[in-house]
């Protein structure tokens, strides 16, 4: 981080007596070492470096700073004058991390580049660990990022089928990205739930409600299968089988247990 005072001289030549109380404070306090250049806005040269600097922040009085901070920058430009940024960057999952990677690989580089033409001693050698460091942590963030992006996604797809497995039909996983993994988990989404529709009949009574009923196009349910009336079109005689088949579990219990057969 750099760090600009911009102080300002009068048309007769004099200093501005704010700036130099300023300045004062500044160093009273210990402060004056962390201001690494001092520009003059000189009045009588509307040319000066000083002048440009205040025309193009748009300040009228001084003195004032500007703080330069070179990550900042770099992820302004990249991130979000064009409108992307890691977290909402659109297209193919390799494109983003892609682009994660070239970020990690160039942002130490850019930064000691300025570090080395900003400073000298032992501010760079200060300037330079701070940065170095900042690079590290970034990495440290951008592969959290990678390794969330990726693993919550399937986790979500996961429990998502265990829960179909387990005859939830109703579930539905949030798609928040339009990568490979989000079409995979709409893909999901639209295949297990493309038959889930039909009515569910509700009865409310003295402040609470029950479902009662529920009806659908595709439901397995038939009521000719499942009882004995005069339309049904099932064989009573397989009742006879099942009951069987019942009892033998019945059977070897009672043998176990010393009971009758």
């Amino acid at each position: 981080m750099s760090v600009i005072m911009v102080k300002k001289r009068l048309l007769n030549g004099e200093p501005c007596k704010k700036c130099a109380q300023a300045e004062e404070v500044l160093r009273r306090r210990g402060l004056w070492q962390r201001i690494d250049r001092v520009v003059i806005a000189d009045e009588a040269d509307a040319q000066s470096e000083g002048m440009r600097m205040a025309r193009e922040l748009k300040m009228e009085t001084a003195p004032f700073f500007v703080v330069s901070a070179y990550l900042d920058r770099l992820c302004e430009h990249l991130f979000r004058h064009h409108g992307v940024n890691i977290g909402t960057f659109h297209g193919a999952f390799r494109r983003k991390v892609g682009l994660a990677v070239l970020f990690v690989s160039f942002a130490a580089m850019i930064l000691l580049a300025g570090d080395i033409a900003s400073y000298t001693g032992d501010r760079l050698i200060r300037e330079a660990t701070m940065d170095v460091s900042a690079s590290v942590v970034g990495a440290a963030t951008i592969y959290y990022w990678i390794s969330r992006a990726l693993t919550r996604p399937i986790d979500r797809l996961d429990i998502g089928m265990r829960r179909v497995a387990d005859d939830d039909l109703a579930t539905r996983l949030p798609v928040t990205s339009d990568d490979e993994i989000g079409r995979a988990i709409q893909a999901f989404n639209d295949e297990h739930n493309k038959f889930v529709t039909g009515e569910v009949t509700m009865k409310l009574f003295k402040g609470s409600f029950r479902a009662v009923g529920r009806t659908s196009p595709f439901g397995v349910y038939n009521k000719l299968l499942s009882t004995y009336g005069r339309e049904d079109r099932f064989d009573h005689r397989a009742a006879e089988g099942f009951i069987n088949l019942l009892g033998l579990q019945l059977q070897e219990y009672s043998r176990l247990h010393g009971g009758g057969a």
